[in-house]
């Protein structure tokens, strides 16, 4: 999973970053999604494969071959039904922002021809994975959930800012009900105000990566669009099985906010870093269910010293190319811990050992 992410950060954004990359990865890899369902190996192939089919998408939006992502898509709808639905609803979302991301407005018949490419690889890969999709089709239709129907009341499940509380460090894991799994290191807390704030990125892109960012949030929180995520019915235990989508957007969007880091003095670094330690500490008197003393004390912490680590090339005794060594040890040492955590949680809940 990481090394696949990896490959889709290196041709998506070229050489730019070095081996911070393998910081993002790893943060990809062990994110708090991965964690609490890396026992449920079945839904892992989707995880693994999605990077690759976005980096095939991509390079349909940029005018290139889209035979990288028909066998990706194909490798994937075979290996992974159910997390296909995920994926694929989350690609008719993100093909859009990809092709203007790539493309001008200006030339609707280039947009056209791309849109038209993306549908029909993408019913070519349906295709090739039809042995297996179509006596899957039939078998799903003799089971209970097909008699669900879309709910026709407004419910909100969560307070808005209870989610932030799902990016602090140490976090438990909820597996069998709870909140959604959104942990991808305590970082992006500081890099995602970091990308918004950023001059060298376009408004429009911004303003594209925001509606799916909302559009995300508001599915977790609404029982109407999270039974659309979930294939039309609700899930029996395993909350927001499509959290992972979100993971991966926040990634993307922190990496290429690490990529402009010159842009920004040492000092506005410092008030984003001071902002996050804020909602840290707000969390405790904000949140309905407040999070343990020692999840604010450790997620302080690691803000404190990231801030630090991505601001040391301002120092004389420390040499630019030497900062992203410097943020991947920092990534290393905190996802170490809140692995070994996390570990220890699920094994006390579910049971890896005797």
């Amino acid at each position: 999973s990481g090394a696949f992410f990896a490959v889709y950060l290196k041709n998506i954004r070229g050489e730019e970053g070095g081996i911070s990359i393998a910081a993002f990865s790893t943060m990809y890899a062990l994110s708090g999604f991965m964690l609490a369902y890396s026992w449920n190996i079945m839904w892992i192939d989707a995880v693994c494969l999605l990077p690759l089919l976005v980096l095939g998408m991509v390079k349909i939006a940029r005018g290139k071959s889209g035979f990288f992502y028909c066998i990706t898509l194909a490798i994937m709808l075979f290996s992974s039904f159910y997390m296909s639905v995920f994926i694929c609803l989350f690609l008719a979302l993100y093909f859009p922002v990809c092709l203007l991301k790539y493309n001008s407005a200006r030339q609707p018949m280039v947009l056209v021809s791309r849109i038209r490419n993306f549908g029909l690889y993408s019913i070519l890969a349906a295709g090739l994975a039809s042995i297996l999709l179509v006596p899957t089709y039939y078998g799903l239709k003799l089971t209970s959930a097909v008699g669900e129907t879309l709910p026709s009341d407004f419910k909100q499940y969560f307070d808005m800012f209870d989610y932030l509380s799902r990016h602090f460090v140490i976090v438990p894991p909820a597996i069998r009900e709870g909140m959604p799994n959104l942990y991808c290191g305590i970082a992006v807390l500081i890099l995602i105000p970091l990308y918004f704030f950023s001059k060298s990125i376009n408004l429009k892109e911004k303003l594209s990566y925001l509606t799916i960012l909302f559009v995300l949030f508001i599915s977790f929180n609404t029982d109407t669009l999270n039974f659309i995520w979930h294939g039309g019915h609700f899930p029996n235990q395993l909350p927001y099985r499509y959290s992972f989508l979100y993971v991966f957007i926040i990634l993307t969007l922190a990496y290429m906010a690490f990529t402009k880091l010159k842009e920004y003095e040492g000092v506005n670094i410092g008030i984003i870093s001071l902002f996050a330690a804020g909602i840290v500490i707000l969390s405790q008197k904000l949140m309905t269910e407040p999070p343990k003393h020692y999840i604010l004390y450790v997620s302080i912490f690691f803000i404190a010293i990231y801030a630090a680590a991505l601001t040391v090339d301002r120092r004389s005794i420390i040499k630019p190319e030497k900062k992203p060594l410097v943020f991947l040890v920092i990534v290393g040492i905190e996802i170490l811990l809140n692995t070994i955590v996390t570990i220890g949680i699920i094994d006390s809940t579910e049971y890896y050992s005797i």
